[in-house]
């Protein structure tokens, strides 16, 4: 049986493609809520339970595989009986392999925490946690997962791309929905588990309704089996080396870095992994059609295509690679900010690491589909020892930078030759050096390219949205007119320019494709509404008890610097200063800012000019000064005896750059740490108030568990000689619809620091935040004692 390959591959693309977005915008805004709702070290234990248990899936990988080969054959010859036999061993199979999984994530509960850091979140417990996961991860094995692998060899993707558009579609939704709400992290993965048993229903039904003659009875000949366990044996080892370089670096990063840095990490890997997912897209979709291919067409005809499909994927991935490194920093620094940024090198390595893997894509479609595994079983093994001996090695003496260049390695030094001369000496019988020459070509090819263009988007200094679409719309045109000049006389892309107007005559597929897109619109527009609805009405509650807020700011340092070095004329010259004086203009907006006596930079309030003083003083109705700490190192939860001392430090030099009319004796300390003894000498030199954390997750001062629990439900504690203020909100950490309990005496204490207020996306925050405080008619206050 021919199928119609090129139908089916479009049909596969289309749906996949469609399938792909929407799972790119919606796990985005799901994503956001998320880290501004949790928080980053939750993110970190999503991505490293994940990551564990891709490597309990070893125990499935080479199965599937195996068995949707063996129906290529089986499809071909129109063979229903054996296609039954088939789907009936994969089915027992499966099954086994469901118990071998949750049997081998139990083993791993013991040593969870050696793979989780301190930075655990306090109220999670990683064990109930991780049983959650494994129950998610296993539950497809007893289901009717087996069933898909019908829709995969007869091509028909795009039902599988459907229902998995939908079903997730409705998960994010929910997720979404829940987090805004404040329900909490257990329901986020018990949604999860709902989803994948859904989904697995939904398609086995749809095999069973399509394909109602396809049973699973009857047994496949002992000869057959051993066939696909030979295949499994060198499949298993085969497939080793993806689940070590995509979920290995996740275990190691949190063993030796940290869950926080993980989630940092992962912020980076999510756009990576998107962009795998599009790229997954059009390699399962060729895949049959390219395994029917080899059945029934000569090899020469089969690698003229795969020269063709080779180059498409060569200019892709150079082009996708390219955009990663021009648009990589400014994306992340407007999506979550510029706190959670990497360095430049990382983002170059991360293009390379993505760059030397999917450039094989092309590669390992044509290995699969003519079941070449067992003639590099050995290779993965290879390469998963030395990425893995690599990375610990490396991020012990250069951390996260070691963690890619290990993965980098492993793929070109190994991977990469051994599997590209298994096909070309296996199945094309030659060609294996002109391969090589064509990519080195590409290579220089593509980082000419990407230098030309990442200068040019290099010329734009400012990080805003209307920036990130212009250098995208350079990314868009510059590097694909540079790539046609380079290859407009090349005898690959003369071939592809042929073979895309012989395929691509799709009329018909063109009105398809408009009904579906037709439809992700319309589902978008829905969702937009309902996540618009689900804001407003908690902007609408949001601050109705409150009647005062107190606005600080920490870890100001930097425009004492600024306004001694640049001398103008007026404070307010200086970019941070002049923003405050706006919103107070605005808004009638008060700030307290809580200050270091010196920066990193060795600058010092003793080495700031006196010029200013008076109009500091013409402004201490709303500009407050007060302590923070000696520097960013400091650490008052232990015994301190010179803690008076860096207090009358930061004080007088503050009094002398601006008046005592402007300091506040209700404080913050560095990191919310200080110690019984500690905070009594403060008391002793005039403090009279202290600003908490905002959130419990962390204790305060010298509260115990009680009492900080105490603080947060109440908002304020007194003690004898000293209040405690619960802080209600970070401006970095906030949206629209955070949970927020404003109790007591309804005072919102607001706080960000001094940094923050550099990336714009904080000010936009800001500047909402302030508005619907005025809009509430809420009085603002400095603690003035």
């Amino acid at each position: 049986m021919k199928l119609e390959r090129t139908k089916n591959s479009l049909k596969g693309m289309a749906t996949g493609v469609i399938n792909k977005i929407i799972l790119l915008i919606l796990p985005f805004i799901v994503r956001t809520i998320f880290i501004n709702t949790l928080g980053i070290e939750y993110l970190g234990l999503n991505s490293l339970f994940t990551s564990i248990l891709n490597i309990l899936n070893l125990a499935e990988l080479g199965i599937g595989s195996a068995i949707v080969f063996s129906l290529y054959s089986a499809v071909a010859k129109n063979d229903k009986n054996e296609i039954c036999c088939l789907m009936n061993f994969y089915k027992k199979i499966y099954r086994v392999i469901g118990c071998a999984v949750f049997v081998i994530g139990l083993l791993f509960i013991p040593f969870l925490n050696i793979f989780c850091k301190a930075d655990i979140p306090p109220d999670i417990n990683i064990y109930i946690l991780y049983l959650m996961y494994l129950i998610n991860t296993s539950s497809s094995y007893f289901l009717f997962a087996y069933k898909n692998s019908i829709l995969m060899a007869y091509q028909q993707n795009y039902i599988i791309n459907n229902v998995n558009t939908c079903i997730k579609v409705l998960l994010y939704i929910v997720q979404g929905i829940f987090l805004l709400l404040g329900k909490g992290y257990y329901l986020y993965v018990i949604f999860l588990i709902v989803a994948t048993i859904l989904e697995n229903i939904v398609n086995a039904l749809i095999v069973t309704k399509r394909y109602p003659e396809f049973k699973a009875e009857g047994d496949i000949s002992k000869e057959e089996k051993n066939k696909i366990y030979k295949k499994v044996k060198a499949l298993f080892l085969y497939k080793v080396g993806g689940v070590v370089l995509g979920s290995v670096d996740s275990v190691v990063i949190s063993t030796f870095l940290g869950l926080a840095v993980l989630g940092k990490y992962n912020n980076y890997y999510y756009i990576i992994t998107t962009l795998f997912g599009f790229f997954q897209v059009y390699s399962s979709s060729l895949t049959a059609g390219v395994g029917n291919s080899i059945i029934s067409e000569s090899v020469g005809k089969n690698k003229k295509d795969f020269d063709i499909l080779n180059f498409i994927n060569m200019w892709i991935v150079g082009w996708c690679s390219i955009c990663l490194v021009c648009l990589y920093q400014d994306f992340i620094e407007l999506w979550v900010g510029k706190e959670y940024l990497f360095s430049i090198g990382i983002v170059i390595l991360l293009a390379i690491y993505f760059y030397v893997w999917k450039i094989l894509e092309i590669n390992n479609v044509y290995k699969e589909a003519a079941g070449l595994w067992e003639f590099d079983k050995y290779r993965p093994i290879v390469a998963s020892i030395v990425n893995l001996a690599i990375n610990i090695v490396l991020v012990k003496t250069i951390g996260i930078y070691g963690i890619i260049i290990s993965t980098i390695i492993s793929i070109v030094a190994i991977i990469f030759p051994w599997s590209t001369f298994v096909l070309f000496r296996e199945y094309f019988k030659g060609g294996y050096k002109k391969y090589i020459f064509k990519n080195i070509l590409n290579i220089i090819i593509t980082f000419i390219v990407g230098c030309i263009t990442f200068c040019i988007c290099s010329l734009m200094k400012n990080i805003s949205i209307f920036t990130l679409i212009t250098k995208g719309i350079i990314c868009l045109i510059i590097p694909n007119i540079l790539y046609l000049i380079c290859y407009f006389n090349n005898n690959d892309f003369k071939e592809t320019v042929k073979w895309t107007e012989e395929k691509f005559k799709i009329g018909k597929k063109l009105n398809t494709i408009k009904k579906y897109l037709t439809k992700v619109i319309i589902g978008l527009i829905i969702i937009c509404i309902i996540l618009l609805l689900i804001i407003t009405l908690r902007i609408k509650y949001l601050f109705k008890d409150i009647n005062y807020v107190n606005f600080s700011i920490d870890d100001t340092i930097d425009f004492f610097e600024d306004i001694t070095v640049n001398q103008y004329e007026s404070i307010f010259q200086n970019e941070f200063l002049g923003k405050l004086k706006k919103y107070h203009d605005k808004y009638n907006t008060n700030f307290t800012l809580y200050c270091f006596y010196e920066n990193n930079k060795s600058f010092t309030l003793k080495q700031c000019t006196h010029k200013y003083k008076d109009e500091f003083r013409k402004n201490s109705d709303w500009l407050k000064f007060g302590f923070h700490a000696y520097n960013s190192n400091s650490d008052y939860s232990t015994d301190y005896e010179n803690i008076s001392k860096d207090y009358n430090d930061v004080i007088s030099e503050l009094i002398k750059i601006s008046s005592e009319e402007n300091i506040t004796t209700t404080i913050r300390l560095e990191k919310f740490l200080g110690n019984k003894k500690n905070i009594n000498k403060l008391i002793t030199n005039g403090v009279t108030g202290l600003l908490g954390a905002d959130t419990n997750n962390r204790i305060d001062y010298f509260l115990d568990e009680t009492q900080n629990n105490e603080l947060f439900e109440k908002d304020i504690l007194q003690f004898d000689d000293i209040k405690i203020y619960n802080t209600d909100m970070r401006i970095e950490k906030w949206n629209l619809v955070n949970k927020m309990e404003i109790q007591g005496d309804n005072l919102l204490v607001v706080f960000t620091h001094e940094w923050a207020l550099n990336h714009k996306r904080n000010v936009i925050k800001t500047d909402i935040l302030l508005q619907i405080l005025k809009h509430r008619n809420v009085r603002n206050l400095v603690f003035i004692s």
